[in-house]
């Protein structure tokens, strides 16, 4: 058995690939991290193999990561997989369109690490 299959699976999901590096480095230690660049590559990820975590950009390449959302909130296999959308959009209605699309937080883009870190530790802990 190898060290990542005893850590919990952590899927980010963003189009930019350093806040992405930046985002696996910090969970690393603690996290089996994987990454997605747009949500058609996150949904097949996820299908092929649950999550115990997303973190979950609202713009996307391909579609918003609140239609993402949705659909995993209307999936069976994904319908409890925390996610936590991340966003440079951080109005209180876009926080409230978040968290009413089912999310189970909100990180507002630019972070501190320890944000990322905490809010990670709080929602795997629930599991």
């Amino acid at each position: 058995m190898t060290n990542a299959a005893l850590k919990p699976r952590v899927l980010i999901v963003d189009d930019e690939p350093p806040l992405r590096e930046l985002m696996c480095v910090t969970l690393g230690s603690e996290f089996e991290c994987v990454e997605a660049g747009d949500g058609a590559e996150a949904l097949r990820l996820m299908h092929e193999e649950p999550p115990a975590l997303v973190f979950l950009d609202i713009m996307l390449p391909d579609r918003s990561g609140l239609d993402i959302l949705q659909e995993m909130r209307d999936d069976d296999d994904l319908r409890g997989v925390p996610t936590v959308v991340v966003s440079a959009w951080q109005s209180p209605e876009n926080m409230a369109e978040a968290m009413g699309a089912g999310a189970d937080g909100f990180l507002p883009k630019p972070f501190q690490v320890e944000e990322l870190e905490s809010i990670a530790h709080d929602l795997v802990r629930r599991l």
